[in-house]
């Protein structure tokens, strides 16, 4: 059954290598209707009822029935190349109309690359049911007609023997277009050829693919790109898309990817990302040969970034303090990554915030830049420290002018005193983690410990 949601391809029996494909809902038959049974059958010249087109002698006749059912786009005829022609040989198809009662033209087909078939060039071959025919080319031209082969890949001349003498056209001479923006059309061995062309892809860092201590981007990766399948190599004239997208996802909630600019170039250059930031995770470049517009072949390369750990000791000199340096003790043991090389050090908190690096900062929340450049995190984590200091510094004035705690409304704590050098310390390190760590007894007017936990402790402990 033709004409409905997928090609068909109908097979002649007795005659190996011919294949004619229907389109899926190409099919309009007599009555209208747009699906029915059809069949192919092989017809001997001899039994041929009507006179072969232009005089010729076909090679192979078939009859497509029912008859007079019609064909948009045309069926696609794929039958063997029993004259051997060579490849890249143009034919012409004929069917035979029963309205005119003479062949008429389908269009052209042409000699596949490995000269087995003849198949019909795209939007060519029979529109119309019945009888119909492949013959072989026309006669070769004559000194008579000046020796033109109208062949792009193949000139003559007339030699002092009243013959003509044939001359190949080098390979890779354009030749005639045959519709298909991704084909190299170029004569090959006197032929017309059509190959696509398959890109291969490499991606390589002489440095390795780790973010570096410094910190910055690898600074070692080429991807490098080639044509194969044809002759001779078209890399170097051929524009070739580069396309690069680094992806990480930090703790199932929360995507940090990276996206360059497109970069058209000729195949034979280098591709040399330049990262606009500092970002690891899965690195996919994409390469697609770019013809006349349109996207051909592509293929894709996948490496992991990831980051190297600086020395403790210059995560400790970047640190304005002891104090920070402590805190750095405690949350990281001065990392940026769980390895080295490794992924960020990340820490995840019930309500989906993400400490990370060397500080461990979960509010506010991290940057993108903080996940992958410890400098970042560090000055990120500075900030945070600094506001923590400041809400602990202005603590006692907020305690002295509260009535919390105090009986009929009073102003019980205003003897609050100022935090000693220890007690502000202490109090800025447990909102660095979250919560108090003094409160403030009225009755006994001294300040209390309080701690929510032994933050404090582990990180004056850390060493």
């Amino acid at each position: 059954m033709v004409g409905g949601d997928e090609d068909v391809v109908i097979t002649m029996k007795g005659a190996p290598g011919v294949a004619y494909t229907v389109f899926a809902h190409s099919a309009t038959f007599p009555d209208g209707s747009k699906v029915g049974r059809m069949t192919l059958s092989q017809v001997h010249g001899d039994k041929v009822p009507m006179a072969p087109p232009n005089g010729t002698s076909p090679a192979l006749v078939g009859t497509l029935q029912p008859a007079r059912v019609k064909f948009n786009p045309p069926v696609r005829i794929q039958v063997p190349n029993s004259s051997a022609l060579p490849a890249g040989q143009v034919v012409e198809v004929y069917s035979f109309d029963h309205d005119l009662e003479q062949f008429v033209s389908g269009g052209t087909a042409r000699v596949s690359d490995d000269g087995s078939v003849i198949v019909s060039d795209p939007g060519f071959g029979l529109r119309v049911s019945g009888w119909h025919a492949a013959p072989p080319p026309p006669p070769p031209p004559t000194c008579a007609d000046g020796c033109n082969t109208n062949d792009p890949c193949r000139s003559g001349t007339c030699g002092s023997d009243g013959q003509c003498h044939f001359t190949n056209q080098p390979d890779g001479t354009a030749c005639t277009d045959d519709g298909d923006a991704c084909t190299f059309d170029q004569c090959k061995s006197g032929s017309c050829t059509h190959p696509r062309g398959t890109l291969t892809l490499t991606v390589k860092a002489q440095n390795g693919f780790n973010i570096s201590t410094a910190p910055a981007m690898p600074d070692s990766i080429v991807g490098q790109a080639k044509i194969t399948g044809v002759d001779p190599d078209p890399t170097p004239n051929t524009t070739v898309r580069w396309e690069n997208k680094i992806h990480f996802n930090a703790g199932g909630v929360r995507n940090i990817d990276d996206t360059l600019a497109p970069v058209d170039q000729p195949g034979s250059q280098d591709y040399k990302p330049n990262f606009p930031h500092i970002r690891g995770g899965q690195m996919t470049i994409t390469a697609t040969i770019i013809r006349n517009g349109q996207k051909c072949d592509s293929k894709q390369d996948q490496q992991q970034i990831k980051g190297l750990n600086p020395g403790a000791g210059t995560i400790q000199g970047a640190l304005p303090s002891q104090f920070e340096i402590q805190i750095a003790c405690q949350e990281s043991h001065f990392r940026q990554f769980s390895s080295s090389p490794g992924n960020p050090l990340m820490r995840c908190e019930p309500d989906g915030r993400i400490g990370v690096g060397v500080l461990q900062q979960t509010t506010p929340t991290a940057s993108d830049d903080a996940f992958w450049n410890w400098q970042q995190a560090i000055a990120e984590g500075l900030g945070t420290l600094a506001s923590k200091r400041a809400a602990a510094a202005g603590y006692p004035g907020r305690v002295r002018r509260s009535t919390r705690g105090c009986p009929n409304n009073t102003l019980c704590n205003a003897g609050a005193t100022d935090f000693t050098a220890d007690q502000l310390l202490r109090e800025s390190l447990q909102r660095y983690n979250g919560g108090a760590y003094w409160h403030w007894d009225h009755v006994n007017n001294v300040w209390v410990a309080q701690p929510p936990n032994n933050y404090v402790a582990l990180v004056l402990a850390c060493h």
